[in-house]
This record gives C-alpha cells, sequence and structure tokens, in this order.
C-alpha cells in the first residue's frame, strides 16, 4: 500500500515534525510493508528523507522559492493550480498524463498522488484564513493540494487538526466545497468541530481526535542536559522556558516583545533562570522565532547573567527533551505548550490563534491562556504568580486529562484502520 502524506510543512517547525514523526512510527507498526512519502515545503536535496520517509516537493515550491518578485510568485502560482488540475482532470477522464504541463517536481509530486492508495493530510493548523489577500491565496493553496487527490478519485483523510475560522466567505465557500468531497477530517479539538458544522461540512466522517504530538516521544535528557551546560546553563531546578514569535501588527508586535522581556528579567529576580527556545526557524513566511530572540535580547536591560538564548541548532526531539528538564514553560507557540503538557511541566500559554484555547480547554486549563494581543509584563506576572501557586492543582488537572487527550490522538490511527479495512486497500 502507497500512503502519501501531504501537507507537511517544515523539519524546522519542531511541532509540525513532531506530528509527522509520530504519524510515521504509528503508521509503520500498522503497515509495516507500507510505501510512505512525504510532501513538504522543506528545501531538500535529491533522495532526502525525513525519518526514512521519501521526500517530495509541494506543488507551489517552485513559487516559492524560484524568485523574490511577488508578480513572479503569484504568477507561478497561478500557473501551477491550472496545470495541476488540468493534468489530474485529463487523468481521471482520459487516463492519459500531459507532463508537458508540469515541471519536474510537481511531475513528480501529482505521480505519487496518482500512485497512492491513500492520502493522509497530515495534522496541523494551515486551514485558516485571516481576511488579507495573502491569506486567501494561501487558503486556496491549502485547498488545491486537496483537491488534486479527490479528482483523482483517492481516499483523502485529513488527519488530527484545526480548522477555521476563516477571515471571508471566498475561504469560507471554497473550504465548505473540498471539504465536503474527502473522506474523513479529524478536527483535533471542539472548537474546529463547530467550525466545520458552521461551514455546513456534512458528508465526510467527522471523528473528533486529538494532536497526535501528544503521542510524541523526545530522545532523553542527558544529550540536552550536557548541551544546555557547555552554553553555560547550570542550574536546571528552576529553569522556565519561554517561546515566542512573530505575529501582531509592528506596534502591537513591539509592545508583546517588550512585555516578554520585562517578564523574563522579573523572573531572575525571583530567582528563576530564563531559557527562551525557538519552536519554528523556518524561512518560508520568515517564520524564524530566533528573529524574535534577538530582538527581545537588545530589550533587556538586566538579569542577563540567568536569560539564554537556544540557538536553532536543536532538531525537534533534543527541544521536546528541553522542556521536559524545565519547572514551567511559557509558550506562544503551540506546540511547545503541548511538550511542556506531555512532559508534566506546568504552561501559561500565550494564545495567538483559536488552536491554542481549544487545546487549553480540553485540559481544563483555559485560565491559564493570554491573548497574544492583550499580552503585558503585569499580565505575565499575574498569571504565573498564579501559575505557580496553584503548581499542585494545574498537575492535578494534566494526569487527568492527559490519558484522555492520547487516547483520542489514538484514536485518529483507529480511524484510518477501519477505513482501510472496509475500502479493501490492503
Amino acid at each position: 500500500m502507497n500512503i502519501l502524506l501531504t501537507h507537511g510543512y517544515s523539519k524546522d517547525n519542531r511541532g509540525d515534525a513532531a506530528i509527522v514523526s509520530a504519524m510515521v512510527d504509528k503508521l509503520r507498526v500498522l503497515y509495516p510493508s507500507a510505501v510512505l512519502s512525504l510532501v513538504t515545503l522543506d528545501r531538500f536535496q535529491q533522495g532526502a528523507k525525513f525519518e526514512g520517509v521519501d521526500l517530495l516537493h509541494a506543488f507551489f515550491y517552485s513559487a516559492i522559492y524560484t524568485s523574490r518578485s511577488t508578480l513572479f510568485r503569484i504568477l507561478r502560482t497561478i500557473k501551477m493550480l491550472a496545470t495541476t488540475l488540468i493534468w489530474a482532470a485529463l487523468f481521471r477522464l482520459l487516463g492519459t498524463e500531459i507532463d508537458l504541463l508540469l515541471n519536474e517536481n510537481e511531475l513528480e509530486t501529482i505521480r505519487a498522488y496518482k500512485n497512492a492508495h491513500t492520502i493522509l493530510a497530515v495534522g496541523g493548523g494551515y486551514l485558516v484564513g485571516k481576511n488579507t489577500l495573502h491569506d486567501t491565496v494561501t487558503v486556496i493553496v491549502q485547498l488545491h493540494a486537496i483537491i488534486v487527490g479527490v479528482i483523482l478519485k483517492k481516499p483523502v483523510v485529513l488527519f488530527s487538526q484545526s480548522i477555521g475560522p476563516f477571515g471571508n466567505w471566498v475561504q469560507q465557500v471554497l473550504s465548505s466545497f473540498v471539504l465536503n468531497m474527502v473522506s474523513i477530517i479529524m478536527p483535533r479539538e471542539p472548537l474546529s468541530t463547530a467550525n466545520l458544522r458552521e461551514l455546513k461540512v456534512v458528508k465526510p466522517n467527522i471523528a473528533e481526535t486529538a494532536d497526535v504530538a501528544f503521542l510524541f516521544e523526545s530522545s532523553g535528557q542527558a544529550e540536552v542536559k550536557q548541551i544546555l551546560s557547555k552554553l553555560g546553563v547550570q542550574d536546571l531546578t528552576k529553569l522556565v522556558a519561554i517561546t515566542v514569535r512573530n505575529w501582531l501588527d509592528i506596534e502591537k508586535q513591539e509592545s508583546y516583545e517588550q512585555a516578554v522581556a520585562k517578564f523574563a528579567q522579573y523572573l531572575v529576580t525571583q530567582g528563576y533562570t530564563v531559557l527562551f527556545v525557538p519552536q519554528v526557524t523556518s524561512a518560508f513566511h520568515n517564520d524564524d522565532d530566533t528573529v524574535v530572540n534577538d530582538r527581545i535580547k537588545v530589550l533587556l536591560t538586566s538579569g542577563q547573567q540567568s536569560i539564554y538564548f537556544l540557538p536553532n541548532s536543536f532538531n525537534f526531539r533534543q527541544t521536546k527533551s528541553v522542556f521536559e528538564i524545565c519547572k514551567y514553560v511559557v509558550g506562544t507557540r503551540m506546540h511547545s505548550v503541548i511538550f511542556a503538557l506531555t512532559s508534566r511541566v506546568p504552561a501559561l500559554a500565550i494564545a495567538y490563534e483559536r488552536k491554542t484555547v481549544g487545546i487549553m480547554s480540553s485540559f481544563g486549563l483555559q485560565e491559564y491562556i493570554i491573548p497574544m494581543e492583550q499580552v503585558t509584563a503585569e499580565l505575565l506576572e499575574q498569571n504565573f504568580l498564579k501559575l505557580n501557586s496553584h503548581h499542585a492543582e494545574y498537575l492535578v488537572k494534566l494526569d487527568a486529562h492527559m490519558p484522555i487527550e492520547q487516547e483520542r490522538a489514538e484514536r485518529a490511527f483507529l480511524e484510518v484502520q477501519a477505513f482501510v479495512v472496509k475500502n479493501g486497500l490492503v
């Protein structure tokens, strides 16, 4: 059986890498003889693999990386959307492959679609949009990678992920149209299930699961402790990890970064060691947390002797290990919060999208969420004090709900198993 994993973002997004890794590990147990392939936005050399899985370029890879010109990228994207859909439609209707329509990367990827027995759109939060032209184009491109599989009459399964909200009627109408044509949709929290109802997505089997990263395991703490020691981080007993990201408009982003810098200095006065951890360091969309970390470093006026900035050389397994040895985590990146929760480390979540609210609410921890646009140093300090004083209560909730979330994450694979058997795919 050929299983094609689509919508891979980047190994430099440690959360998404953990999702793919956990999926691959589980699928290999369920289907040892299956051939797995992964469509990703990463740049890679011919023959490259991730977790032993062959890599393929996303359809709009060429539009992203071949030019700095916005106009050229738009034109390349339009061409890619049109030619790949035409190729798929002609193959379905006539059984003919019009290879001249596509470039080498597009051709390799669409042939993987054609030869797949099942297409699994990996978990994540990419089916969402603000009311901007950029986000509308992004939603269209993400939906395109689904509709190609539908046109080729392949079973398409949307693995555990967040869906919506969408910023305008174009995004909503197109999403409703495409999502009603897939086989299974697995929202990873109740908010996404509600969004699907609002979109009137009723035709697929909708099975609510949980983020697959809840099943991800680290590489152990020994190696990370040695590396941190070399970086000068000696006292690990009161270590607080912080993750940040670039997301808001310029004025609000500056206010957010100033608040985080001030909060880090406050933590030092309370006897903590602070470690800024880059969760995402991807070139795509300039999604690189080290850039924000560098700006925060400049803002520091005290406490620098106990504030450290992790280099971007840590892979996704090592990053998970870092969170395991922390006392607390203050995470803007959602998967830094999930990494903390699965490590039984209390986390304060800074929510930039509703998906963070959905995840924390699943644990009954919604009181430990701060909307990113509302962050102030005072609010961070207040909520951290609450987190510290309710440490034991937090862990009780964590221990009660974690088995439930992990069981829900496992349910995603049970759904795939049942679907494969029902449709005779193996």
